[in-house]
């Protein structure tokens, strides 16, 4: 994929994006079209919050990320659930006590993504290009988005797919969108 295309994406997730945070902004529960919100707390309270992602919030505290999830930046956050990493090989070793700092920091980057970004502004991205949209991840990677039916799947930088498996939750400062798989492989 050229450079013009993951361009031309970005802007197209950006305006998407934008659209929601304005929607998201007059204080209702659920968003426009269905995501949830919680904008009473950043992205790193929300990921903190939910018992299904406790290996990615301790994987994030793990890389020394959990204090930028808590500033006034807007976050994307494509995060596997607990039960995709526990039936992942090696998942609850790097994300657990034996795990790197700096190589988890590395590997998460790839998850996090510059600005809100819902499924349903995400979904209207691919709807209004007329098939998958490409962004660039914090790591330097990019990621895919595209429909499967009703369903998006998310492509990593290394080909591994995932499935958005619950509502993402519209925080303070960005969405956590959770996933059933991981977007790389585990560094070995």
């Amino acid at each position: 994929m050229g450079k013009s295309t993951l361009r031309t994406a970005g802007i197209v997730l950006g305006a998407f994006s934008l659209a929601v945070l304005g929607a998201c902004s007059q204080g209702a529960d659920k968003g426009a079209e269905g995501t949830a919100q919680d904008v009473s707390q950043t992205v790193s309270g929300v990921i903190g919050g939910n018992g299904d992602l406790s290996m990615v919030a301790a994987g994030i505290e793990k890389a020394g990320l959990a204090s930028m999830f808590d500033g006034p930046a807007s976050y994307t956050i494509l995060a596997p659930t607990d039960e995709a990493l526990k039936n992942t090989a090696g998942a609850e070793n790097f994300f657990g006590k034996d795990g790197d700092g700096a190589l988890m920091a590395a590997f998460l980057r790839e998850h996090f993504v510059s600005g809100a970004m819902t499924p349903e502004a995400i979904m209207a991205a691919i709807d209004e290009k007329g098939g998958p949209v490409t962004t660039g991840t914090f790591g330097k990677g990019s990621i895919t988005f595209r429909k499967d039916g009703k369903t998006l799947i998310v492509t990593g930088p290394d080909g591994a797919e995932a499935r958005i498996t619950d509502d993402a939750t519209f925080t303070e400062n960005g969405v956590v969108i959770p996933l059933d798989g991981l977007l790389l492989d585990i560094p070995q």
